[in-house]
């Protein structure tokens, strides 16, 4: 769904009035989806000039790099924003676009799986992973590097499940994850990690569309990012944080306990990939 021009306006405003604001990011995005390429270039090389530990602008800088063919540029942006943030599914995923695209079949399998790996429902991964897999570094065609968007979940095959049940159904396994992801999302956002979380949900827009549950989260992810003036979360006020101060705690130890949950799951995943490879 493209950001509207009222957006776009405001996010124009926020950064005239302060240009070291991380809405340079967004802002970017919503060139690259107009066509304003140059435009988006200029403002994503001097945003992460001024925010060089800003994950979310390398990954935008990667994205309107490849779109230029600047594959090299756009390798090196993406390989900085995953050096900033491991698990950044969108920098991944862009990446394995790049090494299509610079027809590194190898490099852009290792991409893919390891988007598969952080997100084992993503039906482009499954896709591009399949069809690298599937052919030889000599069979490759023009055609095999272009990414078209999955049309048909069926193709895609039969999805693995965390918690292996294997007899799920297509639908149902989509649903199961895109429940697990928002519980992610909401872990980030608990503990103010709004650049994670946005992160995250654009990657579940790309898998699952404009949901509303995905919808409602980004747009006041984005809105958070874009209305404080600073470019940073804005701070609580001190009624607000005395007031959650008491839940705090244990909802920290929570999330703890879902991270390392989650990583014993994808460990047990990537476990499970490695002996069918």
């Amino acid at each position: 769904m493209m950001v509207t021009a009222d957006v776009v306006e405001k996010y124009q405003i926020l950064l005239r009035h302060n240009p070291h604001s991380q809405v340079f990011a967004p802002l970017a995005d919503a060139y690259l989806e107009r066509g304003l390429d140059l435009q988006a270039e200029e403002l994503l090389v001097q945003g992460t000039q001024r925010h060089p530990l800003f994950t979310s602008g390398f990954v935008i800088l990667g994205k309107a790099k490849l779109k230029m063919g600047k594959l090299e540029e756009a390798e090196i942006a993406l390989r900085k924003a995953i050096q900033l943030s491991h698990q950044n599914i969108l920098a991944h995923q862009i990446l394995g676009d790049t090494y299509l695209a610079q027809k590194k079949p190898f490099e852009a399998l290792k991409a893919y799986k390891m988007v598969l790996f952080l997100n084992p429902y993503s039906a482009k991964a499954k896709q591009a992973i399949d069809r690298l897999e599937s052919a030889s570094a000599v069979e490759f065609e023009e055609d095999t590097f272009s990414m078209a968007k999955l049309t048909d979940l069926k193709k895609v095959g039969k999805n693995i499940s965390l918690l292996g049940a294997e007899s799920e159904n297509q639908a149902q396994a989509q649903e199961k994850n895109r429940k697990r992801l928002l519980q992610l999302v909401d872990a980030f956002l608990v503990r103010s990690d709004f650049e994670e979380s946005l992160n995250l949900l654009l990657e579940m827009q790309s898998d699952h569309g404009d949901h509303p549950d995905i919808m409602g989260r980004l747009n006041k992810v984005k809105a958070k990012l874009s209305l404080d003036k600073s470019g940073k979360p804005a701070p609580a006020s001190p009624n607000s944080a005395r007031a959650n101060s008491r839940g705090l705690a244990q909802r920290i130890l929570k999330e703890k306990k879902i991270r390392k949950l989650y990583d014993m799951l994808r460990a047990v995943r990537m476990h499970q990939m490695s002996s069918s490879s």
